[in-house]
């Protein structure tokens, strides 16, 4: 007689089907038991030790062994709890430590999608084959593996390297459709792995040349600028050079466009104006902005002057993104409408003033800002430093 089949589902979550019934697991088991749980499912066929365990979970505890033993006892109280699970005693206890139990047939999602990367991770070019195992690479994974016990390091190692899998395959899936001329299917591609896995730059790089290669250089630009500033907010770095090789193809494509009608023109352009403060941009756009304002400034005989803004102090990088952040808002309502800045790196911003004064009143600029900025922060623990150059 065929045996039921447990189905157990390890991305994005963690739920067991069995004999059509599906259940969460960590709506019936503690936080610490549910890790312990997702460490002996990962290790599905194999035995984990109870020395593994103890380093995993119970370092600091004074009577190690006694904890694994008693979480033992509770997960399998807690399993046998679960009706469609009743009286099966999945945990079994080996020589050295637990493991599954193997009498049972599983269907684990991760041992899935593992198996299919083993066939594409050393294949150099994707063709039909390898484009469709691609697919039911995508089709498994649905996110990150659970984990929120601060003990469970060796989960957490193991999502990262499976979602680096992932990303890599949509990587090379993309290779070989923007081969084939297939960019829709590219950006859709992206587009759902994106939301998946939003800070692999891999896919929002693949996503732009879908854009480009439709020819939408209006969204392509506006794209780029976003997630530029997303990556800035959320992990305190812009995007790699990479992407900036590929905003300078955005602007050179752009450049041949078909023409607009002036009505269309002028609308797109005052729907974007916005006078509430100073004009932020990538430090890209800024490069763009700069030139063609010294010119207009010696035309008009202004002078330009460039103001680069410094913080410094002993932070951890969450406090540093934040800080940066904040400056960033301090910039804005700082300087004036025509005036454009952006940030060069997670702690330096520059900024572009015109003006028919001189460098005294660049200085003005930036006491005004760092004044506001030391209503935030205190100065005997963060600092924002000055320096002012005339450019024209």
């Amino acid at each position: 007689m065929k045996k039921d089949v447990i189905y157990i589902s390890l991305f994005g979550g963690f739920t067991i089907t069995y004999k059509g019934v599906t259940i969460d697991v960590q709506e019936h088991l503690g936080k610490k038991l549910v890790n312990l749980f997702e460490v002996l499912v990962m290790n599905h066929g194999k035995e984990v030790s109870s020395s593994s365990l103890i380093d995993m979970f119970w370092e600091d505890s004074d009577d190690p062994r006694n904890s694994l033993k008693f979480s033992i006892f509770r997960l399998r109280k807690a399993l046998d709890e679960i009706d469609i699970l009743k009286g099966l005693n999945l945990i079994k206890t080996s020589e050295d430590g637990y493991m599954l139990e193997n009498e049972y047939d599983y269907s684990i999602d991760t041992e899935t999608f593992e198996n299919y990367y083993k066939q594409i991770k050393n294949i150099s070019e994707f063709d039909v084959k390898e484009y469709k195992t691609g697919l039911k690479i995508v089709s498994l994974y649905k996110g990150r593996l659970f984990c929120n016990h601060r003990s469970a390091l060796v989960t957490t190692i193991e999502s990262e390297r499976l979602s680096s899998e992932f990303a890599n395959t949509i990587v090379m899936m993309s290779v070989y459709l923007l081969k084939k001329e297939k960019y829709e299917d590219m950006m859709r591609l992206n587009h759902s792995a994106i939301v998946i896995e939003p800070f692999y730059e891999g896919l929002h790089y693949y996503y732009i040349k879908g854009l480009i290669e439709t020819k939408d250089y209006h969204r392509a630009l506006q794209y780029y600028d976003e997630i530029n500033e997303r990556f800035y907010n959320e992990l305190g770095t812009g995007l790699s050079p990479q992407f900036k090789s590929l905003y300078n193809v955005i602007n050179q494509e752009e450049k041949e466009e078909e023409k607009k009608d002036i009505d269309n023109v002028k609308e797109e352009i005052e729907e974007s104006i916005d006078n509430t403060g100073g004009f932020y941009c990538t430090y890209d756009m800024f490069k763009y902005i700069y030139e063609l304002t010294l010119k207009n400034a010696k035309r008009e005989g202004k002078n330009c002057y460039l103001l680069l803004l410094s913080l410094a102090g002993d932070t951890s990088v969450e406090e540093r993104v934040t800080m940066s952040n904040r400056a960033k808002d301090i910039i804005t309502e700082s300087i004036r409408s025509n005036d454009v800045f952006t940030r060069i790196n997670n702690n330096q911003f520059v900024t572009l003033l015109v003006c028919k004064g001189e460098l005294d009143d660049v200085y003005i600029v930036a006491q005004r800002i760092t004044s506001r900025f030391y209503k935030k922060y205190s100065p005997k623990k963060y600092r924002m430093n000055y320096s002012a150059k005339k450019v024209s």
